[in-house]
């Protein structure tokens, strides 16, 4: 068995040397960037409730314009402050919590599960203007509907203002599912994507690269 190797984004064609069952386009595989998440916030990444990543590093800052994946790991996040903002800030029930926990484990861990939009912010604040105004400025509604569905956007990184106003360091961490973001590098989501079956993976460090077979990508799907 043979594959040539593409640029992230590019399409891969395996092909086999041997008689096989197997329909020719699911030999076929394209090549994303990849990014790691814990859960619950995969889930809640992949289910468009978390679309605020914060990392310690501007680890999305070389990968402007290029398509990323959603990998689940195997390990838990390390404290329950989320569960806190969904129900007093966000106002989720019980039950609404409990129901999205379940359907973010709907694939299992290990596992590339999907994709997400990104657009990261990098320019200093207007006069008078808050970050989530910068970030919709940066990110108009349309701008998903300029891509496939399925494509990622990823833009500049932008170190968190030490001088946030209460309010706006609030509508942050409401999007981002963690308290205190002083000091962490803000990048916006937008447009998630459940593949169609998850792929069996080990993650890795930082952005990865990954194969996801054609077939078991969403093209044009709703979310």
């Amino acid at each position: 068995m043979s594959s040539e190797a593409g640029t992230p984004g590019s399409l891969t064609v395996t092909v086999l040397c041997f008689r096989s069952r197997v329909r020719p386009w699911e030999l076929w595989e394209m090549k994303f960037g990849c990014l790691s998440f814990r859960q619950p916030h995969a889930g809640f990444v992949l289910n468009g409730v978390k679309t605020l990543e914060t990392r310690w590093r501007p680890v999305l800052s070389g990968h402007r314009h290029r398509t990323l994946a959603v990998h689940i790991a195997r390990r838990d996040w390390e404290d329950a402050a989320w569960r806190e903002l969904l129900a007093e800030r966000l106002g989720m029930s019980p039950a609404q919590i409990q129901a999205l926990l379940r359907d973010g484990e709907k694939f299992g861990r290990g596992v590339i599960a999907g994709k997400v939009g990104v657009e990261v912010p990098h320019q200093p604040l207007a006069p008078g203007e808050s970050l989530r105004d910068l970030i919709a400025r940066r990110l108009p509604a349309a701008a998903a509907g300029a891509l496939l569905t399925w494509l990622v956007d990823i833009g500049d990184t932008l170190l968190c203002p030490e001088n946030l106003g209460p309010n706006e360091a609030a509508e942050l961490e409401n999007q981002a599912l963690l308290p205190n973001l002083r000091q962490k590098y803000l990048t916006a989501l937008a447009n998630p994507r459940w593949l169609l079956q998850p792929v069996p993976r080990r993650g890795g460090k930082d952005v990865f690269q990954v194969d996801i077979p054609e077939h078991l990508i969403p093209f044009g799907q709703e979310a």
